[in-house]
């Protein structure tokens, strides 16, 4: 993969992973906000809600940044690769449904794992704020480099 391609990897993924850690950090704030102590389990807790969590910071990981690499490789902007290999669907919306459940049971079983190891039944706010919007950057950062690649691969 050449220079070009690892930066422009790069900064697409920082870029996925402020914005969706701005839209973990509102909706955390819709859902949580005014409690002091937020549950790990059940309906209202935050291993139920890893579950739409990750479904949609996986699809905002893949469809913005995939719309626009689609408009630069149009434009001519940048061009794709042989050096570049993925397994991923070549469909757009293959592609975006695939990444976006695997982050979500990604983080649905990361969530699970750390709330049963913890043994805690609840955490407190700022706590929570802070593993959703961390949770947020590291699927942007695992899921919208898969998707470019997935894009740039020349098949």
């Amino acid at each position: 993969m050449s220079a070009v391609h690892r930066a422009y990897i790069r900064r697409e993924a920082a870029i996925s992973a402020v914005i969706n850690m701005a839209i973990a950090a509102g909706f955390f704030l819709v859902l949580f906000g005014g409690q002091t102590t937020v549950n790990l389990w059940g309906a209202n807790g935050l291993v139920v809600d890893s579950l739409p969590q990750g479904f949609m910071v996986g699809l905002f990981s893949v469809v913005p940044a995939s719309l626009i690499l689609r408009m630069r490789l149009g434009k001519g902007l940048i061009q794709t690769s042989g050096e570049i290999r993925s397994s991923l669907p070549r469909s757009f919306i293959g592609r975006a449904l695939l990444l976006a459940t695997l982050s979500m049971l990604g983080l649905l079983l990361v969530a699970s794992a750390l709330a049963w190891l913890s043994g805690q039944v609840a955490i407190s706010f700022y706590f929570g704020l802070a593993l959703k919007m961390l949770a947020s950057a590291l699927i942007s950062m695992i899921i919208t480099p898969m998707a470019l690649r997935a894009m740039l691969s020349a098949k």
